[in-house]
């Protein structure tokens, strides 16, 4: 069995070489084939993307593309859906990139030297816009700083101004509330505010007046309801209606009296609220004067 064995092992080793120069070359055409269809496939994805204006991805199926057949044209057309999508600094380190393919020749080199030309010049444009929006930000970030300190100075002011005013005022009030003995001092006894008395006689009479018309109203229509069903004769009908529109006329009269004397007292409040609260009725003059220690007070009726 180990020479038997031994003998296989030799025959596969003799053989080996011949298995390898037969199959090596048919596997590498194979995976060659295989990026290749990968390679297509990607590149029609990426022309999908493309056409639907999505530039950013089809940049990225370009260059999952290039990585797997190295075709100068799927790194240029990557490089061209880049600045489609406005990544410039993508765009140009692409093209950078495909200059320096040898297999492009001089035509592809004078045409990425013009593609990186137009980015440079996008760049700069792009750069000039942002340091002009950057001024226009700190204009007016500053313009808003100088707002809300000047609120906060006419907030200051404001409140430096009340306190001045409330300081005056206590002075003020202390100044009157000071109690001299050698001062004389006129105290102030408040009354209550006047009744407004022709008001609430006007209204009182206009609605006693409402009261007896309706009390009136009210007879004529139960006499008028006492005749409904019996009227005979012209004369009942006549006498029927003339109960009936007097008790119409007199309710009328009632209402019209009521809202009439509502309204007199109505106003009536409201001139009684209005009204400020007249001077005092009586003030005392307190003097106290200093003769031979002997005090004296007057009262004087205002």
């Amino acid at each position: 069995m180990p020479a038997r064995s031994l003998k296989y092992q030799l025959i596969l080793l003799l053989l080996l070489p011949c298995l390898l120069a037969g199959t090596c070359p048919a596997l590498a055409q194979s995976n060659d084939d295989l990026r290749v269809r990968e390679a297509e496939a990607l590149a029609t994805e990426a022309k999908i993307f493309f056409k639907s204006k999505l530039f950013d991805k089809a940049a990225q199926k370009f260059l999952e593309a290039y990585t797997r057949s190295k075709s100068p044209a799927l790194l240029y057309n990557a490089a061209r859906a880049y600045q489609e999508a406005k990544l410039y600094p993508q765009a140009l380190a692409i093209f950078q990139e495909y200059r320096q393919l040898p297999a492009i020749g001089d035509g592809g080199r004078r045409d990425a030297d013009q593609q990186i030309a137009e980015i440079n010049q996008q760049l700069q444009v792009l750069a000039q816009a942002q340091a002009e929006q950057h001024a226009r930000e700190a204009k007016d970030q500053d313009k808003r700083d100088r707002e809300i300190k000047e609120q906060a100075r006419q907030e200051r002011e404001r409140q430096e101004r009340l306190a001045r005013e409330r300081e005056q005022r206590n002075h003020d009030e202390g100044g009157k509330n000071v109690r001299d003995s050698g001062v004389p001092k006129v105290v102030l006894t408040p009354r209550p505010r006047q009744v407004p008395w022709l008001e609430v006689a006007a209204s009182t009479s206009t609605l006693g007046i409402s009261l007896i018309t309706y009390l009136v109203a009210r007879h004529e229509a139960d006499l008028a309801f006492a005749m409904d069903g019996k009227v005979q004769t012209s004369q009942d009908i006549t006498l029927y209606l003339a109960h009936a529109n007097n008790a119409t006329t007199w309710r009328a009269v009632s209402v019209g009296a009521l809202a009439a004397g509502v309204l007199i007292a109505g106003y009536g409040a409201g001139q009684w609220l209005r009204r400020p609260e007249p001077a005092a009725a009586n003030a005392q003059l307190f003097v106290v004067p200093i003769i031979g220690g002997a005090q004296a007070t007057w009262s004087l009726s205002l």
